[in-house]
């Protein structure tokens, strides 16, 4: 039918109801308009076991169709997409809201709460401060009260344990029923520590026990204990005896030992005391540690009298350390 090529002609097949049907093998059918009234289209049809790979609808641009398609993939195991521009989108498994999807890695570049569903939904996103360049979590809590909470499944798939490892409710509140470890010494003020490291601090500075002779109006006293507790950069020292002899100098009270290093003040610390100064009267009296750790006693105005009854009572004091 035609004219071979010679010149163009119009072929019509059928009329309007006619039924026309094609047997043998058609090479080849170029269209400028098609319309399919079927639902289906089957490509590969007759194909045998495996020859589907590759199989697809292909968009040609320049003379190519290499670069965009709808296709299965030629190993068969996933669909694949492309523009002519664009990346290639491979689908291997379910994407429907009722699937769980699996994906190597996947990116946010940006922040919009206007998809996300009001009955509850978890997401994550970027930048939801612009410029700030922070990964966001974030949780819409739809009925429930909102927060995060981590978990541990086995190989298995079963749950490590039943209640959460560790939750973050919506007011900032973190809960961890394990333990946070840190490094052991801490090296900045916003470091956390852990608790051997406490609790060595607490067994060795919370209750030390401590003791010193004094040279004063009474000459060399007997041995004098004391108690320091230090928490944090405060000390607290107690002197636990009391003395009380005839003077036979007129000086103050001057400590033997000095403190040990940890417990000396940042500034000369003073408190305070009871002291009797040549009488059984008591009156206003000055504890003082120095810079170097020593301890002095000494009455208000200056010196003891070095005659008569001289005593001090028990006393307590507090400073600030470096």
């Amino acid at each position: 039918m035609g004219n071979n090529g010679t010149g163009a002609t119009v072929i019509n097949l059928g009329g309007a109801g006619d039924t026309v049907n094609i047997y043998g093998t058609l090479n080849n059918i170029t269209t400028t308009n098609t319309q399919v009234m079927d639902k289906t289209l089957v490509l590969n049809s007759g194909g045998t076991a495996a020859t589907a790979g590759s199989a697809g609808i292909y968009f040609e641009e320049a003379g190519s169709s290499a670069n965009s398609y709808v296709r299965v993939s030629s190993d068969r195991s996933k669909m694949e997409m492309k523009a002519p521009t664009g990346s290639l989108i491979s689908f291997n498994q379910s994407l429907t809201t009722s699937d769980s999807p699996l994906f190597k890695q996947f990116y946010c570049n940006a922040f919009d709460m206007s998809t996300t569903p009001l009955t509850g939904a978890a997401f994550i996103a970027w930048n939801r401060e612009s410029g700030s360049g922070r990964t966001l979590f974030a949780t819409q809590q739809g009925g429930g009260t909102g927060g995060w909470e981590w978990m541990n499944y086995k190989s298995d798939n079963t749950v490590y344990n039943a209640n959460p490892q560790m939750t973050l409710d919506r007011d900032g509140n973190l809960a961890v029923t394990g333990n946070i470890s840190t490094s052991v010494a801490p090296t900045t003020g916003s470091h956390l520590t852990n608790k051997t490291y406490v609790d060595g601090k607490f067994a060795t500075d919370l209750y030390q026990g401590w003791s010193t002779t004094f040279n004063g109006p009474t000459g060399l006293t007997s041995s004098m204990d004391f108690r320091i507790g230090r928490v944090g950069h405060i000390v607290t020292i107690t002197c636990l005896m009391s003395q009380s002899a005839s003077a036979t100098a007129a000086t103050n009270y001057s400590s033997v030992s000095k403190l040990p290093a940890e417990y000396r003040p940042s500034t000369t610390a003073s408190s305070v005391i009871s002291i009797c100064n040549g009488s059984t009267t008591y009156e206003p009296g000055m504890a003082s540690v120095a810079l170097d750790g020593s301890i002095t006693m000494r009455p208000l105005n200056g010196t003891f009298s070095g005659a008569g009854h001289t005593t001090w009572s028990a006393w307590t004091m507090s400073y600030v350390v470096a």
